[in-house]
């Protein structure tokens, strides 16, 4: 072969090299970017008492669900704790990537990605079975202080708007306190959920030393989905995805029966 044929032959057998290296060192970059893209921290922000979040964020029913469903797909959840009424707001202002709950949040489902339901929160009125109350409808709370969860009175307007214009109405944050307000005789009723109720009593009688008294519990108030809320479709399916295989794999009911069942 000719020295000529040989030069060019050589050449463009380098030059199809080259650009085959190139394709795999763009693929390969590609490929790390997008894992490095997964592995990057998901901000989400947190608000509740036990046993749905639990020690300033570190565990908890709804940070072990959103944990582990996010997991499924790379992601690494980071908790930003906050007060309810700023959950929403600050992945409004671009602070965080999504929210743990909308419950009780006013929101424009336009703006935002609603993920699936994670469970629903079974709502009562708790009262001392000494006072012999019974609260079957919302005249039944007339007179009465009451005692609730923050956002509660957006919930539940029809039960209770007479208790706030009663001057009545009492929210409160640190849900342990309302079984403190009720045993201590400063609550005549406490609206709860009935897994947070129960788990909370047991930790206010432990820390307190008090006797455990006889409490009577209303007919179901309502039930509320807990749904989270992200900034970005992606991740929203990818939660969505994660959460539906925690369902099918069993480790869904494992989170939950490991706080439940420390309850009555």
């Amino acid at each position: 072969m000719a020295p000529s044929v040989v030069g060019k032959t050589l050449k463009l057998w380098g030059e199809n090299l080259m650009k085959h290296l190139f394709r795999i060192v763009t693929a390969l970059f590609l490929l790390g970017s997008a894992t490095a893209s997964s592995s990057d921290p998901v901000r989400m922000t947190f608000a509740g008492p036990p046993p749905f979040v639990i020690a300033e964020g570190t565990s908890g029913i709804s940070v072990d669900l959103i944990r582990a469903a996010l997991a499924v797909n790379g992601h690494v959840l980071e908790v930003v704790i906050v007060p309810t009424k700023r959950m929403l707001l600050e992945m409004q202002l671009g602070n965080v990537d999504g929210t743990s709950s909308v419950q009780g949040l006013d929101y424009d489902d336009s703006q935002i990605f609603l993920g699936d339901g994670m469970f629903d929160y079974s709502d009562y009125f708790y009262t001392r079975s000494e006072q012999g109350l019974s609260i079957n409808e919302p005249e039944d709370l007339r007179g009465l202080n009451v005692v609730t969860f923050p956002t509660a009175k957006n919930i539940y307007p029809i039960w209770l708007e007479p208790v706030v214009n009663e001057g009545g109405y009492i929210e409160v944050a640190d849900q342990i306190s309302q079984v403190k307000m009720l045993y201590r005789g400063r609550a005549d009723a406490v609206l709860a959920d009935a897994s947070i109720f129960a788990f909370l009593t047991n930790q206010y009688l432990e820390e307190s030393g008090d006797a455990r008294i006889e409490v009577s519990q209303s007919k179901l108030i309502g039930r509320i989905t807990s749904l989270p809320a992200f900034a970005s479709e992606t991740i929203r399916d990818d939660f969505n995805g994660g959460l539906s295989q925690l369902r099918a794999s069993g480790r869904y009911q494992e989170i939950f029966d490991a706080y439940i069942r420390q309850s009555p």
